[in-house]
């Protein structure tokens, strides 16, 4: 076991250095983007929100019309307590990577080759979360180019990528995806709500975006109702206070846009009243050994 001081892989069904993981070059994965994914976080030997990783990681494949759905999961799961047995206490980011199998270079072959399980497991850094929870996050929004499927959790993240260099690029620490009426979507790797009025409001699951875990999972912390409606830019920036919800962002407050100022440019009672609720909710599940 170690000390959860370097990076683990699993690659063709072992635990090996990241140094030493090898990925086919005839991966569908890597010809395709046929991939999907998930990335989970957690401590002490346990994995937060696993169960709801694995629904939205079993949604994505079959939407993908991956094979073999049942057994890849039982991969998945074979993988991740694999590396999370290894890595020890510490606090920990683990990936999954799902892919369309190992075969010769075809759009579409015959028979579908049985899907390929890749993971890694690294040392999470949470005081780095709590420093932009502290001073609040700026985004630089975006038009939306991201293919049109955003809402399976594929490795199809080319435009993600490159809104997430324009914000880099502007000074920015998230991007802001609008679609083509101008109303904001979720960020690169966020989901994104405004505040009015003490209501929570952010883009209806029917648009173009991931239903993300911790944006789900927030009415069950502090029993608000999540209202789903379209919110132009200027609704944004007009608003009492604005967050992104995630994975490793957890609630993390969205203080500028654009060099926008919201509220006062600083993180809001709500959200910091949601950022705390949901730090002490990993707390409870994932306590520190």
């Amino acid at each position: 076991m170690t000390n959860g001081s370097s990076e683990k892989a699993w690659v063709e069904g072992r635990v090996v250095p990241s140094s030493e993981a090898r990925i086919p070059l005839c991966d569908r994965g890597f010809f395709f983007a046929e991939a999907a994914y998930e990335a989970y976080v957690g401590r002490g030997g346990r994995v937060f929100a696993w169960d709801e990783h694995q629904e939205r990681l079993r949604r994505t494949l079959g939407g993908i019309r991956l094979p073999m759905v049942d057994a890849t999961m039982a991969d998945v799961e074979r993988a991740c307590r694999a590396l999370v047995e290894d890595f020890g206490g510490g606090a920990f980011l683990l990936y999954v990577q799902v892919t369309g199998g190992v075969a010769p270079r075809n759009h579409v072959l015959k028979e579908d080759p049985r899907p390929a399980v890749y993971a890694t497991i690294r040392p999470w850094d949470r005081s780095v979360l709590f420093a932009d929870q502290a001073r609040g996050i700026s985004a630089a929004t975006f038009p939306d180019i991201r293919w049109p499927k955003a809402t399976w959790k594929t490795t199809q993240l080319l435009g993600n990528v490159l809104g997430k260099k324009h914000a880099r690029d502007v000074g920015a620490d998230e991007v802001l995806f609008l679609d083509a009426d101008g109303c904001v979507l979720e960020g690169g790797s966020t989901n994104v709500f405004i505040v009015e009025n003490g209501r929570l409001v952010t883009a209806s699951t029917k648009a173009n975006i991931l239903p993300g875990v911790t944006r789900l999972g927030l009415p069950r912390f502090l029993g608000r109702e999540i209202v789903e409606e379209s919110v132009p830019l200027a609704r944004f920036l007009s608003a009492d206070e604005a967050f992104v919800t995630g994975t490793t962002r957890e609630v993390t407050a969205v203080v500028k846009v654009d060099g926008a100022e919201i509220g006062d440019g600083t993180p809001g009672p709500v959200t910091r009243e949601l950022s705390a609720a949901f730090g002490a909710a990993f707390d409870r599940a994932c306590p520190a050994l």
